[in-house]
Parts: C-alpha cells; sequence; structure tokens
C-alpha cells in the first residue's frame, strides 16, 4: 500500500459523521439555529480541501509511477492544476487518471451510475433526523425533489456529446458546480461576506420562487453543494481501484 493510499480511498462521508457527532448534543431549538450556518460553512470547507489534497495525493500517485508525466507534473505542466479547486482543475485530474487506466490495460467506464447516485442520496438522506437538516428543512427538501425529478446518470463520468471524450461533470452538474458549489466555497474561503452584503441575487430569488421553474440549479442549497462533492469523490475512489488493480 502507498503512502496516500489509505486516504485516497477514505470517502468523504466521513466528514458528514464527524460533523453529525460534533452537533448531536446541542439540539435544534429555535435558539441554536444561528449556530447551524456556522456548522454549514465549516463542513462545506473541510469537504472542499479534503478533496484537493485527495486530488493532488492522485497526482503524487501517478508521478511516482510514470516518469514522464512526473517530467510534466514538475516542470512545463507544474500550474496546471492549481490547486484543484475549479472545475476545470478537477476535471483535467479525472482526464489524466482517466488516461493512465487506458494506458495500463483498461479503458474506463464508470457502471452502474443509478446504483451510485441512490448510494450518495442515502449516504446524505440517512442523517435526515440531526439537527443539520432541522436548520435547512426548506434546502432538504429542494434537494429531494431536485435528486428524485433530474436525470443525472448520464452527466457524470460520461462523454461530451458532439466531441466524444469523457468529461467528470456534464450538464447541470457543471452548472451546479461552477455557480453552485465554487461560488459558495469562494465567498466562505476568502470571507467575501465581510465586505458584500450577505443577500442573494434578486435573479436567484425571482427563479426560485416560480412555481412552474424548471432550473436544475440550486445556487443557495448545501445538499446540493455535498452531493456534488460526494459524487465527484464517489468517481475518484473507483478510478483509483481500476488503476491500483490494473498496476498490480
Amino acid at each position: 500500500m502507498s503512502k496516500h493510499e489509505k486516504f485516497i480511498m477514505t470517502p468523504m462521508t466521513s466528514l458528514m459523521e464527524d460533523a453529525i457527532q460534533a452537533c448531536s448534543g446541542v439540539g435544534d431549538g429555535i435558539e441554536t439555529y444561528p449556530l447551524g450556518e456556522y456548522i454549514m460553512q465549516s463542513l462545506l470547507l473541510k469537504m472542499s480541501g479534503f478533496q484537493e489534497q485527495k486530488l493532488k495525493c492522485i497526482l503524487w500517485e501517478l508521478a511516482t509511477d510514470d516518469y514522464e508525466f512526473r517530467y510534466g507534473y514538475f516542470t512545463k505542466n507544474k500550474n496546471k492544476y492549481g490547486e484543484c479547486s475549479h472545475y476545470n482543475d478537477k476535471n483535467q485530474v479525472f482526464m489524466d487518471l482517466k488516461e493512465h487506466i487506458h494506458v495500463v490495460g483498461e479503458v474506463f467506464s464508470l457502471d452502474e451510475k443509478e446504483t451510485i447516485l441512490e448510494e450518495i442520496k442515502q449516504s446524505i438522506v440517512q442523517y435526515s433526523g440531526s439537527n443539520l437538516f432541522s436548520w435547512y428543512q426548506r434546502q432538504y427538501k429542494e434537494f429531494c425533489a431536485f435528486i428524485d425529478k433530474e436525470e443525472l446518470t448520464n452527466k457524470f463520468a460520461d462523454r461530451k456529446e458532439g466531441k466524444g471524450e469523457t468529461c467528470l461533470l456534464l450538464g447541470s452538474l457543471v452548472t451546479e458546480y461552477k455557480d453552485g458549489f465554487y461560488r459558495q466555497r469562494n465567498r466562505i474561503a476568502h470571507n467575501a461576506t465581510s465586505y458584500q452584503e450577505n443577500l442573494p441575487d434578486l435573479k436567484d430569488l425571482y427563479r426560485e420562487a416560480r412555481p412552474e421553474n424548471s432550473d436544475p440549479k440550486l445556487p443557495r442549497n448545501y445538499f446540493m453543494h455535498f452531493m456534488i462533492l460526494l459524487l465527484i469523490d464517489y468517481v475518484f475512489i473507483e478510478m483509483y481501484k481500476k488503476y491500483k488493480a490494473e498496476q498490480e
């Protein structure tokens, strides 16, 4: 086992479990509601940092096994991956890992996507009795409605229409990552609310309020943010399993 393997194979759900345990003795009365935003922001940042470090570890593993990749990673492609926080960074790691799986003998494909989505949903829903969910009941209901009606099986680890290349995310999931999770992650990480009004855009409020709204974006929904991170985490764990199995 490599130095990073245990961490790479650790599912991100472990962070959600820690958060649930940490606030289990607080209760869910109205006096605890101000704590909710603090906990959710902290959990989102921990999950984001966890994933960024995991992708860096995957890159290090590729650089350890492939000398040509190592040369490119540390010289001409030094700034190619950034901090592995932007979607383009993560998609590049996905493309590189996919290429290495193909090189060692197996064309990457992710099977049983419906099962994967159900597992991710259940990993969130199983904590619905905790105070994290009591504090954000409306967001939780919106998340459940979205994931039940939206067809997501062809929107991750799938081929991009017209180009033939397999990408990490597609369609509405890319939009959710960039306009939902990544915006919120940056606002929290860089303390943008210290000099900006901590209010949603009027266009977002209008879109959310329309009963006929079919726009899949839920830009201010923590459970959507958690879902997108868990989905990416699951994809990389499964890819890494294939990569290591082919190397042995």
